[in-house]
């Protein structure tokens, strides 16, 4: 994988040092040779034939790995990197190209909650984009402590078949807004426009909002973060505010 790249940074920069100048104003050969001789890179990559310097292949290969595990050769990384004779010799192990069949993810009683249900090239973000929309889903209809499992995965003939179980966790409803300086009309006036509701479900969408939310307001100020607390399901949004200069100057 591409973290397997880091670890010759700084091996590069110690080669680096002990280059002559003169050897330093050459380019580098670039000589990329595959592991796996079954395999082949598609012919949209462009693998070019020099490279200014070492760290520059060092990026040309890793910005390579990259391209090749979101184009669904999940396995691809490098094997082996050096630099001899003015050449850099990488090593590249590509793998098979895999396909996503489905992920599905369901809720604790086995129904199905969201699916990628068709055939397209696996990517490393797939699964992951999935199961962030499943718990932004969540985080926004009470269920902030929601969290995604994967129960198993099949792999047969590159094509690749997830399923996953959405534990959402305790139901956490909107308390009460705290809002300093306490003003009863003030706070209710604000709730409504902060979509920040009492017994209503929780938001994490309404809560990240209320900064900006916040300043679209001409008469007061926010001058603190934005804090919470959740106690016996219940979460209780604090903060501070102060008067605007318009609201100082009309008085």
């Amino acid at each position: 994988m591409t973290f397997r790249i880091r670890k010759y940074i700084f091996l590069f920069l110690i080669l680096s040092s002990v280059i002559s100048p003169s050897d330093a104003q050459n380019k580098l050969v670039f000589d990329l040779q595959l592991v796996d001789s079954n395999s082949v890179i598609p012919s949209k990559y462009t693998i070019p034939e020099h490279v200014p310097d070492s760290l520059s292949g060092l990026k040309v290969l890793n910005d390579l790995i990259i391209q090749l595990q979101s184009d669904g050769f999940l396995l691809a990384s490098a094997d082996s990197i050096e630099l001899r004779n003015n050449t850099f010799h990488s090593r590249v192990f590509v793998g098979n190209r895999y396909q996503w069949k489905r992920i599905k993810i369901m809720d604790l009683e086995g129904n199905p909650k969201y699916e990628i249900n068709n055939r397209r090239w696996a990517k490393n973000t797939s699964s992951k984009s999935l199961f962030l929309k499943t718990l932004q889903q969540s985080n926004n209809h009470g269920y902030p402590f929601a969290f995604v499992t994967l129960d198993s995965v099949i792999i047969s003939s590159g094509i690749i078949d997830g399923m996953a179980t959405l534990n959402p966790g305790p139901l956490i409803a909107f308390d009460t807004l705290l809002i300093a300086p306490i003003n009863k009309s003030r706070t209710k006036y604000l709730s409504k426009y902060l979509r920040i509701l009492p017994g209503k479900p929780y938001n994490e969408k309404a809560v990240k909002q209320i900064p900006d939310n916040m300043k679209l307001i001409p008469y007061y100020r926010l001058i603190s973060p934005v804090g919470m607390v959740i106690h016996n399901n219940n979460a209780l949004i604090n903060f501070e505010i102060e008067k605007s200069a318009l609201i100082d100057w009309m008085e």
